[in-house]
């Protein structure tokens, strides 16, 4: 990464002032998804305390069966333990933490708790499902050990831990600087005994969807509404008491028997009719898109009374542990008025504690995963007005033609005729409730603030695996298009493009280790990690990427029953399992897998037992290696953490391919949004995918000449760049690159001694 500074040197953040957002996920048990676990590998203590002070205990669950509390009740009571929740947090003596001014740079540490660390191996055992407690004790269970489902809102999961201990966990991790940002199911309940009284038909589940699907459409919310063909559950033996309302649960049945005219779901296009209701749509939003051997049943999301008493439910957690933000699972399986009120009153709820910018994000993995996707996002669904063809393929921003901001000029890529945005009842009926609240809200608006650029982090993958070429990230119309698509949603929305997660690894990708033959290929990771610090948006480490975790399998153990082995081997030839994507983080974990750096490797087992006792402290910990001389990746990625820190242009939109004669390097200028701000006033960035990466690169100076398109207005370029001028590689300070007369940045011939990008 070559900087070129101004006269004025830019001043970085001191040791201490910046944030890590920790997404705390839980996929074991069926309880619900905070956790005290994320403490061991977030510098925080080894172990943190039981708060010995006297806190209510869990308070007492009303039936909203009970004629005398019904849904009215039930939201009385979840409204009064937000009151409950600040009290409580009031008697710690607990500071509350403010939320950042932006959070564009920020770097995000996601960590699925259950596999990063066991604090306490006391609970293992906790909510495991009985009947694979005797498999556990002599070999690995059959059927999934996880749920990913939430059971109950108000609890957290037993087998992490207390509400208290949570708290602490927040206040400790604020204590550093760091933020926890909460990843929550949206979409569906279980308990372990739910179950329909009668499982619905084909007919009956499409016959429900279509009729959902028109109620959205064309309908306003009518209190007590139902749909046609709806069925109904059974509520067993666990479910809270509160949750037992049928109206509660969409109960359409599984996505499997969706067959409208006929036609299998998984066939239908992703595209929209004339009426503006799709077949796709509907198949989303009203079935049940996960099923284990007994039923995921969803939320009625399109219900008032359970979108306030699913969004008061989050809020305690903002009174009660002073979490920071919340990421929103699965938002292409919920309607879009849903998250809006979500999203609305849960940062309206925050300000109140002075935190007045709330993080909020949701899966929606791209503007082409699910239809209609400008419904989730910002100012909600305007018409798109005309925008410009000016310099058509390249890749920049689409909004009105051709604005300058601070002596950039943002370029449009293709023209977006006028036309009204296609808009479901519900949910113009939800802004319109909600625009009372659009001065106290500010941007980006009452929807979702940001969502997922995954066409960007696919293609980087690609590029890291070896399947593309790193210079066609600009020319390649496909990704182009997609890529630029991603970010003109969110600037036609009024979002924010750059508070963005950017991630080459995820809970729901195999490892970009993971491909056989490439574990130990270092030099295909470290470029990728330079990419998501150097990218718009903000770097999201999945847990275990510094470590080299590679999700391929290691040693056995021989204690492991032949049954259970076989299908074992066959998960990891096949290489697919959710499994191999989500391994355990510390020592006596039974799922360790294998690492590409060798220390971090030599833990790697499979083990046929219960996680064992007497785990090291997390300073010993052999799985979280942090000596550079060992650790490439964990040594890069710590470097890379602070130079994009201390620029934030590096997370800023405007980008400028700077070469593309090799297809094994991906090289582009970034320039800050603001050309007269102090500070550097353009960074260099080469990422060269080879094991042994090139002496010498040539880099075209951008101007008004440049061959490329470029971002900057011809006044702005060319007062920056003299012949002679001396950038400096950030990640090997000995090595220069010098401008020439031919308008050529040379970088000079001396190698780096290590492949970071």
């Amino acid at each position: 990464i070559f900087f070129r500074s101004r006269a004025r040197a830019s001043r970085g953040p001191s040791a201490g002032q910046g944030s890590l957002l920790c997404g705390l996920r839980a996929m074991r048990a069926d309880r619900w998804i905070c956790s005290c676990a994320c403490i061991l590998g977030l510098g925080l203590t080894a172990a943190a305390q039981e708060d010995k002070r006297k806190f209510p205990g869990p308070e007492e669950q009303p039936s909203v069966k009970d004629p005398k509390v019904g849904v009215a009740g039930v939201l009385k009571w979840s409204k009064e333990r937000l009151a409950t929740a600040q009290e409580a947090y009031g008697q710690t003596g607990f500071t509350r933490m403010k939320s950042p001014a932006a959070w564009d740079n920020e770097v995000v540490y996601y960590v699925m708790v259950d596999r990063f660390a066991n604090g306490d191996m006391n609970n293992d055992m906790k909510n495991v499902p009985a009947f694979q407690v005797d498999q556990l004790s002599s070999g690995l269970p059959e059927g999934s050990p996880w749920g990913y489902y939430l059971s109950d809102m108000s609890m957290i999961d037993p087998g992490f831990g207390s509400r208290e201990l949570f708290r602490q966990v927040v206040k400790e991790a604020h204590d550093k600087g760091i933020r926890v940002v909460l990843d929550v199911i949206t979409n569906m309940g279980k308990s372990q005994d739910l179950k329909y009284t009668e499982a619905p038909s084909i007919d009956e589940t499409t016959a429900c969807v279509e009729a959902a699907e028109n109620m959205y459409w064309n309908y306003s919310y009518t209190p007590n509404e139902t749909y046609y063909n709806q069925s109904w559950l059974d509520w067993g033996t666990q479910m809270p008491p509160y949750m037992m309302d049928q109206t509660f649960f969409q109960r359409c049945g599984v996505q499997a028997n969706y067959r409208p005219k006929g036609k299998l779901f998984s066939t239908l296009p992703k595209v929209y009719n004339d009426s503006g209701a799709t077949g796709f749509d509907a198949g989303l939003l009203w079935p049940e898109a996960f099923s284990a051997p007994d039923p995921l049943p969803d939320f009625a999301t399109m219900n008032k009374n359970w979108q306030e008493l699913y969004t008061n439910m989050m809020m305690y957690w903002i009174a009660f542990a002073d979490i920071d933000g919340l990421r929103l699972d699965a938002v292409k399986y919920v309607s879009a008025d849903y998250v809006a009120y979500i999203s609305t009153h849960v940062r309206l709820f925050a300000k109140t504690l002075g935190k007045d910018n709330f993080f909020v994000t949701g899966e929606i993995l791209s503007p082409g995963d699910v239809p209609f996707a400008y419904t989730y996002l910002g100012q909600g669904p305007e018409p798109m007005k005309a925008a410009c063809s000016e310099n058509p393929g390249c890749m920049g921003l689409v909004g009105d033609c051709c604005p300058t901001q601070g002596g950039l000029r943002l370029k449009c890529c293709f023209d977006v005729s006028s036309r009204s945005s296609v808009v479901p009842k519900r949910v113009s009926d939800m802004w319109t409730e909600l625009s009372a609240h659009e001065h106290e809200l500010g941007s980006p608006g009452p929807a979702m603030p940001t969502f997922y650029p995954t066409d960007d982090h696919s293609y980087m993958r690609d590029v890291a695996r070896g399947v593309a070429n790193a210079s066609a990230w600009w020319t390649d119309s496909h990704w182009n298009l997609s890529m630029s698509n991603n970010k003109d949603l969110l600037i036609r929305q009024k979002a924010e493009p750059t508070w963005t997660w950017q991630m080459v690894d995820s809970q729901d990708l195999p490892r970009v280790l993971q491909v056989a033959g490439q574990g130990d290929d270092i030099w295909r990771l470290i470029p990728a990690l330079t990419w998501m610090f150097t990218w718009y948006g903000s770097p999201a480490l999945y847990y275990g990427i510094e470590q080299g975790l590679n999700g391929q399998c290691g040693k056995f153990d021989e204690h492991i029953l032949d049954a259970p082995l076989e299908q074992i081997h066959l998960d990891c030839f096949k290489g697919t399992d959710d499994a191999l994507k989500r391994q355990d983080m510390f020592t006596g974990g039974p799922w360790l897998l294998r690492s590409a750096i060798p220390q971090v490797n030599k833990s790697a087992m499979i083990s046929g037992g219960m996680m064992q006792a007497g785990a090291p402290n997390w300073c010993e910990e052999p799985l979280l290696n942090r000596d550079p001389t060992q650790n490439q990746v964990f040594r890069d990625t710590r470097a890379l953490g602070r130079i994009r820190r201390s620029c934030r242009m590096l997370g800023t939109i405007p980008a400028m391919r700077a070469q593309d004669a090799d297809p094994k390097v991906l090289a582009y200028w970034k320039f800050p949004e603001d050309v007269t701000s102090p500070g550097p006033s353009c960074a260099l960035v080469i990422l060269d995918y080879k094991p042994t990466p090139s002496n010498d690169y040539v880099i075209h100076v951008p101007s008004a000449s440049s061959p490329y398109v470029h971002v900057l207005e011809p006044a702005a370029l060319g007062a920056n760049f003299t012949v002679g001028q001396k950038f400096v590689d950030l990640l090997h300070p000995d090595r220069t690159a010098i401008v020439q007369a031919d308008g050529v940045l040379k970088v000079d011939a001396a190698a780096p001694t290590r492949n970071s990008g």
